[in-house]
């Protein structure tokens, strides 16, 4: 400890109170500091344990701001580099308390956020949980709009996979309001469309006392027994490619587009978008695989027509019951588009 003489001048004490050179202030270990009790050199503050600091109680280097265990932040307790804020623990925040590196924004958990309060990565918005998603409050990933649970949905509400639209419940609808999976439906019953034609295995379990409707009409079989043909799934993968290619490629203007034609147009701008990837799968699929369609539960050639645009009466050359029966071991409940509609 220093006893300080009454002569003294302040050259005097920080001279005798400095155990290195260059220092303005008192009771450096270091050297080159304009402050006090640094154990770092050339520090404009107090009690710097690192280097070039402009503040206080960091023991990081070149800080601007107090406290900062990092390197390089400009704020406060920062733990990390390079960070322009305050409590952030990671690397080259722009923002508060975030517990990650990159983040444009406050309160992020995670890296590459633009935005607020997110759970996870490569979120742009607010009070995500989840990855990658444009929007505010969804939970999942990939999604671009607000309030979705799963993934890949444009639109808001929505709970599922590959959603184009408002409130759909299910996967791969194009619309609003749906329940079930590849849905393109304008029948209302009380604020929800009908499902017209699912595909979805799960459905069947949801109540044992309602059947799943395909083709427009009950179903009370086991759906795990029917046979799909392979095109059906095609066409989940094709819408399934259309909506991820826009929200992984950050393309705004093809996300706004798609979700415009879904929640805004017309149900006949939507259906013929709807038509237009059944045909992409239907030219691609076998002759084969194409007749299965005739093995279906309740298979009606005009519900067909009226969701796919396919014409199965011209595609097949008319054919009759008895070519198709032939396929099967037992005859099947078959509804042909007659001559004339």
């Amino acid at each position: 400890m220093v006893n300080f003489e009454a002569d003294w001048t302040f050259s005097d004490i920080r001279q005798r109170t400095n155990t290195a050179k260059d220092n303005k202030g008192m009771y450096n270990t270091g050297f080159g500091n304009e402050g006090n009790r640094n154990a770092g050199n050339e520090n404009i503050g107090f009690a710097n344990t690192g280097h070039h600091n402009k503040g206080y109680g960091n023991s990081g280097n070149r800080n601007v701001g107090d406290k900062n265990s990092g390197s390089e932040n400009i704020g406060d307790y920062n733990v990390d580099d390079c960070n322009v804020g305050d409590h952030n623990s990671g690397f080259s925040n722009e923002g508060d308390c975030n517990s990650g590196s990159s983040n444009k924004g406050h309160h992020n958990t995670g890296s590459y956020n633009i935005g607020n309060k997110n759970y996870g990565d490569k979120n742009q918005g607010d009070f995500n949980v989840g990855s990658s998603n444009i929007g505010e409050g969804n939970s999942g990933s990939h999604n671009y709009g607000n309030r979705n649970t799963g993934r890949y949905n444009i639109g808001t509400w929505n709970t599922g996979f590959h959603n184009i639209g408002n409130i759909n419940v299910g996967n791969f609808n194009i619309g609003s309001h749906n329940i079930g999976n590849c849905n393109c439906a304008e029948q209302k019953h009380g604020n929800k469309s009908i499902s017209r034609w699912n595909i979805d295995k799960g459905l069947h379990f949801l109540c044992s006392d309602i059947p799943v409707l395909i083709f427009n009409k009950p179903f009370w079989g086991n759906i795990e027994d029917i046979e799909w043909p392979k095109f059906f799934y095609r066409f989940q993968g094709v819408l399934e490619k259309e909506i991820e290619t826009a929200i992984d490629e950050t393309d705004k203007e093809k996300c706004e587009k798609l979700f415009a034609m879904s929640a805004y147009s017309s149900h006949a701008a939507r259906l013929l978008y709807f038509q237009k990837l059944w045909r992409r799968v239907w030219d691609a699929a076998t002759k084969e695989d194409k007749l299965k369609i005739f093995g279906l539960p309740n298979f009606d050639a005009n519900v067909f027509k009226e969701i796919t645009g396919i014409d199965v009466y011209e595609e097949f050359n008319a054919l009759d019951d008895k070519n198709i029966d032939k396929l099967y071991d037992k005859p099947r409940n078959i509804v042909l588009i007659e001559e004339g509609d």
